[in-house]
């Protein structure tokens, strides 16, 4: 990684052997100390097996009952397991267990004080990777330095991590409402993440789905329900046309099926284009509060995406707006990601790029305080499959502890894709509506896994299946009962005259 030479991989071993054993130690890094702050596979596999242990007993395993529990992870026989280990990590992994079997001696003093650099050094290096391309080139710098100080700040000025001693369990910690949380508008989906990602953490959110499935209509839907909570979003296309983006967000706010957008506004009925007219009048409750950035005619990078987001934030400032409305960002979709400015060699394995990239993204969600919502394609294994697991995404996405929710999406009546009648989400045109989709809880910090099936209706919008009733919003809005919509939605979205 880089990083600090005194910080070696003796140390991290040192230190997790520590952590192993002193609870107190163990404790007080709860919610600094990160899975991807240790650099050795084997190292992230036994924390985050005592990370495990300790949400489900409330105190650390001994070194037997360890072993068990690394087992049972190491072979992810629920897909759960965010770190996979490949054959050639289990003699590590044995070197790192034997170290932890044989120490005798503790120095929780020690390593509370060495916590603070240790972590600095870790991500300091890592964020390097990411700029180490431009820097060569004397690019960039401005943004880099920016970054450093970030973290630095993240840190504490005087160089000490402010760490409490609570008597509250932290997983009880995340379903606190003092956080700004950006919904995705999908209650049962709200509901197991306590309120949705963190923004001032810089909480990242994946979806998986196999193509066609409707990834960017699901990045749309959360983007919409984020500028009608009063949060300013942008959305970077690195593959669909701008207008498409435009048609079905236009679509889902202005309560219009989707098929109105085959033809031409002139041929449409005098009271949709009211509607339609109505989301782009300036009086409109949420007028300019969504952004788009089209990258589909180019290459776009790490280095892209935080200079985006910066410039984004500059131009809402410099329109005399809140720049902190400026919260949650979109990218559609991961895999179009160009991984250059990371440092990688012609070594690195898929795998490796991807987690790294994934890394490199939750960094700039913190350095920016915004929330991070994209999308990856599912594997091969995925194709049909209603409930989609862990283990049906790249497996390099959930191997640390980058990602804070992600979740699957698949259709409960298959699509056949190979049949050119059939329409996909990725038809420029009308895509597939009025159907059932099946949502799958596949990883989440706050809550147990769970599925749950949503319908999403003629104008894309999705809703919960509890809430497909014969009065939904989209009911009324489709009806043009604007009245009786607003008030089932319980927020005006448009401003009297």
């Amino acid at each position: 990684m880089g990083q600090n030479s005194f910080f070696t991989k003796d140390f991290q071993i040192q230190l997790l052997t520590n952590l192993t054993k002193d609870i107190d130690l163990f404790e007080s890094t709860t919610g600094y100390l990160k899975l991807n702050d240790f650099d050795m596979v084997p190292c992230r596999l036994i924390l985050e097996t005592l990370q495990s242990y300790y949400t489900r007993f409330h105190k650390l395993p001994d070194f037997n009952t360890l072993l068990l529990h690394i087992n049972h992870i190491r072979k992810n026989i629920d897909g759960n397991t965010e770190t996979i280990l490949v054959p050639e990590d289990y003699e590590a992994l044995s070197f790192v267990l034997s170290e932890i079997a044989k120490s005798t001696t503790l120095n929780t003093e020690y390593f509370m004080m060495q916590m603070p650099e240790y972590i600095r050094a870790v991500r300091v290096s890592r964020e390097t990777a990411v700029y180490q391309n431009q820097l060569n080139l004397g690019q960039n710098i401005d943004n880099y330095v920016a970054s450093i100080l970030d973290i630095n700040e993240s840190i504490g000025k005087s160089g000490d991590i402010k760490i409490d001693n609570m008597d509250e369990h932290p997983e009880s910690m995340m379903d606190r409402t003092t956080f700004s949380r950006i919904a995705t508008g999908l209650q049962t989906l709200d509901k197991f993440t306590g309120g949705g990602l963190v923004q001032s953490r810089g909480e990242i959110g994946l979806i998986i789905a196999c193509p066609g499935v409707g990834k960017t209509t699901a990045l749309i839907n959360f983007m919409h329900s984020a500028i009608v909570s009063g949060h300013r979003s942008i959305f970077f296309t690195l593959e669909n046309p701008t207008q498409m983006i435009k048609w079905r967000f236009h679509g889902i706010a202005g309560g219009i099926p989707a098929h109105y957008f085959d033809d031409p506004v002139t041929q449409w009925p005098d009271n949709i284009v009211q509607r339609y007219n109505s989301i782009l009048n300036p009086e409109y409750r949420y007028f300019g509060y969504n952004s788009i950035v089209d990258m589909s005619k180019r290459r776009f990078t790490l280095a892209d995406l935080d200079n985006g987001i910066k410039r984004w934030k500059d131009s809402v400032d410099h329109q005399g707006k809140n720049v902190n409305t400026c919260r949650s960002v979109y990218v559609d979709w991961l895999d179009k990601l160009d991984p250059s400015g990371l440092s990688l060699t012609k070594t690195e394995r898929q795998d490796q790029v991807l987690q790294y990239v994934t890394e490199s993204i939750a960094e700039i969600a913190r350095k920016h305080k915004v929330s991070i919502w994209t999308a990856t394609q599912g594997t091969s294994a995925a194709d049909g499959k209603e409930i989609l697991r862990m283990k049906d995404a790249a497996w390099a996405y959930h191997k640390n502890d980058a990602v804070d929710v992600s979740i699957g999406i698949g259709e409960i009546a298959n699509i056949d894709i190979a049949n050119s009648s059939v329409k996909t989400d990725d038809a420029i045109s009308t895509p597939p509506c009025s159907r059932d989709l099946m949502v799958s809880i596949v990883k989440n910090r706050t809550h147990p896994k769970a599925v749950f099936q949503m319908y999403q209706g003629e104008t894309l919008r999705f809703w919960d299946e509890t809430n497909r009733i014969e009065n939904t919003v989209e009911k009324l809005l489709v009806e043009n009962k604007y009245e009786q919509a607003l008030g089932l939605n319980q927020s005006k979205l448009w401003k009297k005259a």
